[in-house]
């Protein structure tokens, strides 16, 4: 089977989407276009799809040829089975728009929906950034199929592992494009979904806006080195954080929750540009430097990388982790454990984490090999005795 005719095609989607999100700022665009490139994205997964389906079935069959029949199983039931019902799926997302003329070209083809609806111009601009992050999963997922296709042809030893990892993001993709879906038929409901889908997924969110506006974050980054430290500034922003008070304290309040009271610069100023907000890079550092001159925030300079603290008090947060400890019979716990246990980001449990150690209740048990672990000092030292 030839990979470049597939490896070209999806590049060119690639490119295709870079040029429609980079450079262009998408909250410029009018609704017209946004339901337009709405649907060209939805074409565009369809794509990525379909390459996914072509790399499994060759998988499949060249398991057969390597007489793996667990193997063969393996592929046709969890990958081929999972890929054939995300194509399914996207068929049933509507975009909201119906051009009037055929387009043509690899991300241009003929919208099948009849039902014009227009949504609101907010939620348009969310729908969009969601279907960015499908098809930047989906992407991934080809790149893993063609890991698993190496390690079959040179008769490696992590296929299982490998399979193991497509079928999980699978799920987690299937997961996304439902809501995606829900969004689009129950329109009263879409902020609240598109909500709880950043929420869980907070990371992959930032990392895919942060991509969309990397020009922006480039000048926030040059601003923090030109500003932070200039004399003045405080008294330049004084306008700005009037202006930008509510929102930012607001949305940051929201939002960094889910990161444990503390949010990186960058991902601030996401989710104020995500909520509509017009603020620029240099104004956020001036609004910011206000705010904490004024005590409503505190920055923190961790390895060239600004914080911003929202204060809010974790005192609830680390009760729940504490009584996971008693409550369970826990000597110790990881990460990902507590993450999984309490539905947390790994981003919040690091800030409770810290906050527990500062303050002399947990210590922590660094490892070269595994996670490091936690534990309360007080049943370490009773068992020591």
């Amino acid at each position: 089977m030839e990979t470049g005719k597939e490896g070209g095609l999806l590049q060119r989607i690639k490119e295709t989407i870079s040029g429609l999100f980079n450079r262009r700022k998408v909250t410029k665009m009018d609704e017209k276009e946004l339901m337009m490139l709405d649907g060209r994205l939805l074409n565009a997964i369809r794509d990525l799809l379909t390459e996914c389906r072509l790399k499994a079935t060759y998988i499949a069959d060249l398991a057969l040829r390597k007489r793996s029949l667990e193997l063969w199983r393996k592929v046709e039931t969890s990958v081929l089975t999972y890929i054939e019902r995300l194509l399914s799926e996207i068929d049933t997302i509507p975009t909201g728009h119906v051009p009037t003329v055929e387009e043509r070209g690899i991300l241009f083809k003929k919208y099948k929906h009849t039902d014009v609806v227009k949504p609101r111009r907010s939620m348009l601009i969310k729908a969009i950034t969601v279907d960015i992050l499908l098809a930047t999963e989906i992407e991934s997922v080809f790149s893993a199929l063609g890991d698993l296709e190496k390690d079959i042809m040179l008769d490696g030893d992590l296929a299982t592992s490998l399979l193991t990892k497509l079928f999980n993001d699978l799920m987690r993709i299937e997961d996304i494009m439902t809501k995606r879906k829900n969004m689009s038929l129950r329109p009263v409901d879409a902020a609240a979904i598109y909500q709880s889908l950043r929420n869980e997924y907070a990371k992959r969110f930032d990392d895919v806006l942060k991509h969309m506006m990397e020009d922006e974050i480039a000048e926030l980054d040059a601003a923090v080195k030109r500003i932070m430290h200039e004399e003045g500034a405080v008294e330049k922003g004084k306008e700005l954080a009037k202006r930008f008070l509510d929102h930012i304290i607001e949305i940051g309040q929201k939002a960094s929750r889910i990161y444990g009271g503390l949010m990186a610069l960058p991902d601030l100023y996401v989710r104020l540009r995500e909520e509509g907000i017009e603020i620029g890079p240099e104004e956020l550092i001036l609004a910011i430097k206000n705010l904490a001159d004024m005590g409503l925030v505190k920055l923190r300079d961790e390895g060239g990388i600004i914080f911003v603290d929202f204060l809010i008090d974790l005192a609830e947060d680390k009760l729940k982790v504490l009584n996971l400890f008693k409550e369970k019979g826990l000597e110790k716990l990881t990460l990902s454990e507590i993450a999984e246990l309490l539905n947390w980001t790994i981003e919040r449990v690091e800030q409770v984490m810290m906050a527990l150690e500062k303050d002399g209740i947990i210590a922590k048990a660094e490892s070269f090999m595994e996670e490091p672990c936690f534990y309360l000092k007080a049943s370490q030292s009773n068992s020591k005795s």
